[in-house]
């Protein structure tokens, strides 16, 4: 009986910590994505576009990596809405559409967010 109770504590703490862990792995993710989509938005209120299509390639590459991780963790659809955002965005930088570019950004911002926060242990996420 012994045994039973503290292999059922220590399975539960375990899991309980691979839980908090991949809510950590999945919020830092999404943070370093929007610190890299910030610095694309400084280049594009700069009017640098063609310097700000590289460095949207260039992550919009990196997310394609990490989607497929992701999507271990998280519903299909939050990567998916990333993925289009970006993909809109880098439309928008190909035409020289600046006003389309900003409305992509904060696409991937909100999607990005959502997938920062939405699984986060809080009381409205547990309620």
């Amino acid at each position: 009986m012994r045994r039973a109770l503290m292999l059922i504590l220590f399975l539960s703490a375990f899991t309980f910590g691979c839980g908090l862990s991949a809510d950590h792995v999945q919020q830092e993710t999404a943070m370093g994505y929007m610190q890299r989509l910030n610095t694309v938005r400084q280049l594009v209120l700069s009017g640098q576009m063609d310097e700000a299509a590289r460095e949207q390639a260039y992550v919009h590459a990196l997310w394609q990596h990490d989607a497929k991780w992701l999507n271990c963790l998280i519903d299909h659809h939050h990567t998916r809405d990333v993925n289009d955002a970006l993909s809109s965005l880098a439309t928008a930088l190909e035409q020289g559409w600046r006003t389309q570019a900003l409305e992509a950004l904060d696409e991937a911002d909100d999607a990005l967010e959502e997938i920062a926060y939405s699984e986060q242990p809080v009381w409205e996420n547990v309620l």
